[in-house]
């Protein structure tokens, strides 16, 4: 665990970091939860994005589908990168 200061823009400093031991609910249980935190701004280039997507679905489950289908067909997971980040690395949602 660690807590983390923000530094300036997207840099942070740590304060604090401890080991804890922790115990799974379920084997899925571990991917259900977010594990590092996101900011989300209520505008930006990933909300007017979403809001383009799904422009004209009325049901929240066309909604979600044309979002996924978004991210399945155009975003990949970046391996290399994953092994470059720093442990205080948070994530920018409109760079993904």
């Amino acid at each position: 665990m660690k807590i983390l200061e923000n530094t300036s823009g997207n840099k942070f400093k740590v304060l604090k970091k401890e080991e804890v031991n922790i115990t799974k609910e379920s084997d899925d249980s571990l991917y259900l939860k977010s594990t590092q935190p996101v900011y989300w701004r209520n505008k930006g280039e990933a909300i007017s994005l979403a809001e383009t997507l799904i422009k004209g679905e009325d049901k929240n489950i066309d909604k979600v589908q044309a979002i996924y289908d978004y991210i399945v067909n155009n975003i990949e997971y970046d391996y290399e990168k994953m092994d470059l980040l720093n442990s205080d690395y948070v994530p920018d949602i409109d760079n993904v």
